[in-house]
C-alpha cells in the first residue's frame, strides 16, 4: 500500500504494479467528494490513467485509521508514475465520533489535511 499521499502533493511519484489498486481516503468513512479526481500520468511516457469513481464506496481500515474506498486505479504496466488530483479544495471529508456525533457536530478535517492511501 502506497501512502499516505497529501491531495496538495502533485506530482509525487509512484511506482506501481500492474493490477488494479483501490484509492482510499483516510480519516472518516463520512466522505464527499464533489468533482474530486486521481490521474496518474507515467513518468516516462504519456500514458494518463484516469480512476474509476465509486459511488458507494465499501468502509476499510488503512493505516491504524478509517478508510473510505473512493474510486480504483487500473494498471497495465509496471512503471513510475506521478499522481495528480483533479478539484482536491471541494473534498469534503467529516469526523465521525461515537454514535456519529461528529457528523452532528459538522466536525470537518481541513483540506490541506486530507491524505489518501492506494493499494
Amino acid at each position: 500500500m502506497i501512502g499516505p499521499i497529501g491531495i496538495y502533493e502533485e506530482g509525487r511519484v509512484i511506482e506501481l504494479q500492474p493490477g488494479i489498486h483501490k484509492v482510499k481516503i483516510l480519516g472518516s468513512w463520512l466522505v464527499q467528494l464533489y468533482g474530486f479526481k486521481v490521474f496518474l500520468k507515467e513518468v516516462n511516457g504519456d500514458k494518463i490513467i484516469e480512476w474509476r469513481g465509486i459511488n458507494m464506496g465499501a468502509n476499510d481500515y488503512a493505516f491504524g485509521m478509517k478508510a473510505k474506498n473512493v474510486g480504483v486505479l487500473d494498471i497495465e504496466r509496471w512503471t513510475k508514475y506521478s499522481i495528480h488530483f483533479e478539484n482536491p479544495h471541494h473534498v469534503k471529508v467529516t469526523l465521525l465520533g461515537p454514535f456519529f456525533i461528529g457528523a452532528l457536530l459538522n466536525r470537518q478535517i481541513p483540506n490541506r489535511e486530507i491524505k489518501i492511501v492506494i493499494g
